[in-house]
C-alpha cells in the first residue's frame, strides 16, 4: 500500500511567505498549477491559501487582492497527515474534513501536500497493477471444462 511519503517522491515543496498579497499568491498557484498553497512565516508553517480562500474571502468579500495578504485570509485550521500514512488513511481524513487537499509533515517538517486527485491516481495504479497480476495468473494457466476430467 502506497504511502504518502512515496506518492511525495521526487516532488517539490512548494510555498510561499506570509506577507505574499492575494494577487501574488493567486500568481504563484496559477503558475504551479496547484490549488493550494502553504504559508510560512521563516520556516514556520502558520496556515495555507486556498483557490476556496481566494473565492470566498476575497472576490465575495470584494477585498482588493493587491493590498490584502494572504496571513489575513488563509486558513489556519489545519488538517495534517505523516509521510508514513496510506494513501486510504489520508482520503479517509480528508473526506471527514471534507477537503481537497493535506498537508504532509516528517514530524515537525512539512514535507508537501497531497490532493485528492494524487490519492486516486495512487489508488487507480494500485488496481491496474493488481488487474494486470490477475490477468497474468489467469492466462497463464490452462482452463479445464468439467467435461475434461
Amino acid at each position: 500500500m502506497k504511502t504518502l511519503k512515496e506518492i511525495l517522491s521526487n516532488r517539490p515543496l512548494l510555498s510561499i511567505q506570509k506577507d505574499f498579497t492575494v494577487r501574488q499568491a493567486s500568481e504563484y498557484m496559477t503558475k504551479n498549477k496547484i490549488g493550494l498553497v502553504p504559508i510560512l512565516d521563516g520556516d514556520k508553517l502558520v496556515g495555507v491559501f486556498s483557490e476556496r480562500d481566494l473565492m470566498q474571502r476575497i472576490v465575495a468579500a470584494g477585498k482588493d487582492p493587491d493590498k490584502t495578504k494572504v496571513e489575513e485570509v488563509m486558513t489556519v485550521d489545519l488538517v495534517v497527515s505523516e509521510e508514513d500514512e496510506t494513501y486510504i488513511e489520508c482520503l479517509s481524513k480528508m473526506k471527514t474534513a471534507n477537503i481537497r487537499h493535506i498537508l504532509v509533515k516528517s514530524g515537525d517538517k512539512l514535507i508537501g501536500v497531497v490532493s485528492m486527485r494524487d490519492l486516486l491516481q495512487a489508488d487507480l495504479s494500485i488496481k491496474d497493477e493488481t488487474i494486470e497480476v490477475l490477468y497474468n495468473y489467469i492466462n497463464s494457466k490452462p482452463i479445464i471444462k468439467q467435461g475434461d476430467i
